[in-house]
């Protein structure tokens, strides 16, 4: 099994785990995608960052 650092969306400290074991937040995976030009579903990517940025900074 590969082991991922992740990060809390809510407190921004990395962890191993699911949750954050200091504040109990959700953690995503702290590294990108890796990135291809040849890649079948980079509109999709594209498209779902475009999306995840608005919703940041509107």
């Amino acid at each position: 099994m590969k082991s991922r650092i992740r990060i809390c969306r809510k407190c921004g400290r990395y962890t191993l785990k699911e949750a954050c074991p200091i504040c109990g937040g959700p953690t995503n995976i702290a590294h990108p995608a890796k990135f291809s030009p040849d890649d079948p579903y980079l509109d999709l990517k594209v498209k779902n960052l475009v999306e995840e940025l608005r919703r940041i900074d509107p």
